[in-house]
């Protein structure tokens, strides 16, 4: 993932930022930030122009900012989490299926089709909470 990541932010030319809680990272290539507040850990995504991650986090920080991105699935249940959110909305396709393929990045995510699934599923959500008060 390290070297993908190094390989990526030459590519695109680009500063390669790593949010972390652990300071062990800060042996890897790109700028370690190491726990940044809520807020800011937010705004770093906010202001993303690309997210490579393997957090269900930042998974989802990247979708409801519309950025572009990558996810390299972990072999946990953060890994089953991503899966399933992506599938949701359409985009399974953002997982990287090898540290040789550079193919990825440049493809585009359809955020208008990505944010209607959104809008519906939190109708969905609206509405089974409101019955769900009602009853």
């Amino acid at each position: 993932f390290d070297k993908y990541a190094e390989k990526f932010a030459k590519l695109k030319n680009m500063e390669l930022l790593r949010i972390s809680p652990s300071l062990y990272h800060i042996t890897r290539s790109g700028k370690l930030i190491y726990l940044p507040t809520q807020y800011d850990f937010v705004k770093y995504f906010m202001n993303a122009e690309y997210v490579l991650t393997d957090s269900f986090h930042a998974t989802v920080f990247s979708i409801i900012f519309n950025r572009k991105f990558i996810d390299v699935l972990p072999s946990n249940k953060t890994g089953t989490r991503i899966q399933s959110i992506l599938d949701l909305f359409g985009i399974n396709n953002r997982i990287l299926q090898s540290f040789d393929d550079m193919k990825l990045i440049d493809e585009e995510i359809d955020y208008i089709e990505v944010n209607s699934r959104i809008e519906k599923e939190r109708e969905k959500s609206l509405r089974l909470f409101k019955d769900a008060i009602e009853n």
